[in-house]
């Protein structure tokens, strides 16, 4: 599902099918897949939130974004992983979990964050990162997999 209204009617909206969405938060138009058990209600979304233009949002288990998070465009939050019917399902059976991710983190564009995943306050995750471990608060991860790396500042 795609709202394609401007920012402050798309927050509306959300909150109309049962989001969580803080003050202020900005949404730009994004994606929302697997509404099927949890619905818009998997949501919550901070006050200041950031979500960029053509974000990806996993909602089959719940997603939290916390106060003040930017998201880049076309970041992407899975929640599950799941081969469906392949012979694969054996060795990789469906695996799922919610995502957090903390106060004040920033993801970049294009990073991609897997289940179970929580973002510690402050974080930065960098462009085109893949998440697939936790990162603790204000450490600052990149590359894929994602490993620490040391602030340039």
């Amino acid at each position: 599902t795609t709202l394609p209204w401007p920012p402050p009617i798309r927050a509306w909206w959300l909150r109309r099918l049962g989001a969580t969405i803080g003050r202020q938060a900005v949404i730009h138009r994004c994606h929302f897949i697997n509404l099927e058990v949890h619905g818009f209600g998997a949501l919550r979304i901070g006050a200041g939130a950031h979500i960029g233009p053509e974000c990806m949002l996993d909602l089959a288990q719940p997603i939290d974004i916390g106060d003040r998070v930017a998201l880049a465009p076309r970041v992407t939050i899975l929640t599950h992983a799941d081969p469906g019917e392949s012979a694969v399902r054996e060795r990789h059976p469906r695996t799922e979990g919610p995502v957090v991710i903390e106060a004040d983190a920033w993801i970049g564009s294009g990073a991609t964050i897997l289940h179970s995943v929580r973002i510690g306050s402050g974080a930065v995750v960098g462009a085109a990162s893949l998440v697939r471990a936790d990162v603790q608060p204000g450490q600052t991860v990149a590359g894929v997999p994602a490993h620490d790396i040391p602030d340039i500042a």
